[in-house]
């Protein structure tokens, strides 16, 4: 279930945080990106601080969540809850561009 918090710096999550997939017994492997150095962060200018971060089951290659923190981080995770609604594995997910 994806989940917003309206607050300044915007806070998004969708599925399983890096905590609660650890806490299952699950083998993970994570990954995050400055929001200020993608195509959203160079267009919102100043103010652009923030991270992407997802959280992939290693042992299956399937994302099990995604948290978005800064400027439109719901926005963010149209995409992750796509992608985790689909069951992605990571060769599907690599290419992608927010």
């Amino acid at each position: 279930m994806p989940r917003v918090t309206f607050t300044d710096p915007e806070i998004g999550a969708v599925g399983l945080t890096e905590r609660q997939a650890r806490a299952r017994g699950l083998r993970v492997r994570t990954g995050s990106a400055p929001i200020a150095s993608s195509a959203r962060g160079l267009i919102h200018g100043p103010g652009n601080e923030g991270f992407v971060k997802l959280v992939q089951d290693a042992d299956r290659g399937v994302l099990d969540g995604g948290t978005s923190v800064g400027p439109a981080g719901g926005e963010v995770l149209r995409t992750c809850t796509r992608l985790l609604w689909r069951g992605a594995v990571q060769r599907s997910v690599t290419p992608l561009r927010h």
